[in-house]
């Protein structure tokens, strides 16, 4: 300090400025460029014993949930799951009746291959039929109902039997199955319904 400022300050702050600059002085040390791997300076950064010992936790913590969020999970869950399962059995069940309507078309279609046929008769058709419905639906055989129609082309009038039928008269085959026999679900959606399964031909 210049001595000309030294006399004008009073001898009883002397000492205390000398202290506050000797503080000053040390603290200016103990601060050091650091330099990066890659060759580049970084800002001053204050190595005081104080902020070394702090812990360098950037991490953000993780909200605390409130007691009353406490089993809303499971309140969601018991009011959501019995609606989901109540879907997914809906959709299985008419899924699969869906298909068995496909499969008694397609069987009832066969049959009346077999009915136009010159010669055929009404338990040659049926026992096609059946084979037919057990062996692609999966059911029994005494739940697989076939209705025969016959129809004379020249009168419209009802032929009494397959075998009596001229050519050109057109055969109608109606299959039912209830759906019970074929479900893969305990459902109740289509329980006590038929699926049905047509296909009309005229005779050659």
């Amino acid at each position: 300090m210049p001595t000309y400022l030294v006399a004008l300050i009073p001898e009883r702050n002397i000492f205390k400025l000398a202290s506050k600059f000797e503080k000053s002085r040390n603290v200016l040390k103990t601060r050091s460029i650091v330099k990066s791997d890659a060759g580049h300076t970084s800002p001053l950064i204050a190595t005081d014993r104080t902020d070394s010992m702090k812990p360098m936790n950037t991490r953000p913590h993780p909200p605390k949930l409130s007691k009353r969020r406490r089993g809303a999970a499971m309140v969601e869950m018991a009011v959501c799951f019995p609606i989901f399962m109540l879907m997914l059995l809906g959709i299985i069940e008419f899924g699969r009746a869906l298909m068995v309507s496909q499969l008694l078309t397609a069987a009832a279609r066969e049959g009346c291959r077999v009915a136009i046929i010159d010669g055929a008769t009404e338990g040659d058709v049926e026992t096609e039929i059946r084979n037919m419905v057990t062996g692609s639906v999966g059911c029994q055989t005494t739940a697989v109902q076939v209705d025969i129609v016959v129809t004379a082309i020249s009168n419209g009038a009802i032929v009494n039997d397959l075998a009596n039928a001229d050519q050109r008269d057109l055969i109608k085959i109606d299959i039912t199955v209830p759906f019970s026999a074929v479900s893969f679900t305990a459902g109740r959606f289509l329980n006590g319904n038929n699926l049905r399964g047509q296909c009309a031909m005229r005779k050659e």
